[in-house]
């Protein structure tokens, strides 16, 4: 019974931390769970992105249909062409200039309008496309197609569908 108090001592002595190979193993194992989930969590927040955008590009056609109903009169969504990342509401003065109706919309990070692959946007400016509709709120063009891309992952794509029967957006995942 004498010696067990200096072979605890001993014991103690020699397990104070950890040993380098440990440390190690466990920087290891953080690095691979690190390498596997930041692309899976980048890929996530890519398609949310884009989600939230064609939600933008929505709520801005809603609107427009209402304001035109409301009002009366032609409205128009006008996409910004140059920088590509916004979205905003007009209406014409009796003299033919486009009027604001509201503060542009634009895009989540990364995500720009895409004109090459969006198609039936026919209202056109020498800084934007976009679609009208008349004062009864119905869409003047027959079938418009929004594309909205991500630009750091170019093969992610939603489109945004509307048809002149029926105003229901549709989100198309490419």
């Amino acid at each position: 019974m004498g010696d067990t108090p200096s072979k605890f001592a001993s014991y103690k002595k020699n397990s104070l931390g950890f040993t380098i190979i440990e440390l190690m193993l466990v920087i290891a194992v953080v690095g691979i769970l690190a390498s596997v989930t930041v692309p899976k969590y980048q890929g996530l927040t890519d398609h949310y992105h884009l989600e939230a955008s064609a939600q933008v590009v929505a709520g801005q056609i809603r609107n427009a249909k209402q304001y035109a109903m409301d009002r009366r009169e032609p409205i128009y969504v006008m996409f910004d062409t140059t920088t590509k990342k916004t979205v905003q509401l007009f209406s014409k003065d009796r003299q033919n200039n486009y009027l604001p109706l509201n503060t542009p919309q634009t895009f989540d990070s990364g995500i720009t309008f895409d004109l090459s692959q969006s198609s039936g946007l026919e209202i056109s400016t020498s800084s934007s496309r976009g679609l009208s509709f008349d004062r009864k709120g119905f869409l003047t063009g027959n079938i418009v197609r929004i594309a909205l891309t991500n630009t750091r992952t170019p093969q992610r794509v939603v489109y945004v569908d509307l048809t002149s029967v029926s105003l229901e957006v549709k989100l198309t995942w490419l």
